[in-house]
């Protein structure tokens, strides 16, 4: 599964779109494989994650590969989310904040010219955990 590069612009998803059904199911449909969740999510909070990142990061390029981490991770991991120790959208957050920072980690111990090959190498051989190879970029 390919997560987009680009931040969404939230004026083109529709009013009644992916929001008739609860962050807290999206993630459960996401823990059982199904991309059209992760779609939903990436539609709901793309843009929010974006922001952290950037942030963090203070770097658009960083940002939007913290962005695709971040995707990736919720991915791999939506299985792990527990309703009764937070929100959806602070969950989210997190995970998004915790990715920009190891990329920020990456950039200061390898410098900014060595990460992106970096980040690419772990993109061309993270598996999604459902018996699937997954690329975010090429």
């Amino acid at each position: 599964m390919t997560v987009p590069v680009n931040v969404p612009d939230s004026s083109s998803q529709p009013a009644s779109g992916p929001r008739e059904v609860s962050d807290v199911e999206l993630l459960r449909r996401v823990a059982l494989g199904a991309e059209q969740a992760l779609r939903d999510l990436w539609a709901r909070y793309g843009r929010a994650v974006f922001g952290v990142c950037h942030v963090e990061l203070r770097d658009v390029g960083a940002a939007e590969d913290a962005t695709q981490e971040t995707f990736l991770k919720i991915w791999r991991r939506a299985d792990q989310f527990d309703p009764r120790r937070g929100t959806a959208p602070a969950w989210i957050l997190t995970v998004a904040r915790n990715s920009a920072r190891n990329i920020a980690r990456v950039v200061s111990v390898r410098g900014p010219s060595r990460m992106s090959s970096s980040l690419c190498r772990v993109r061309k051989t993270t598996s999604t955990g459902y018996g699937a190879r997954s690329q975010l970029a090429t």
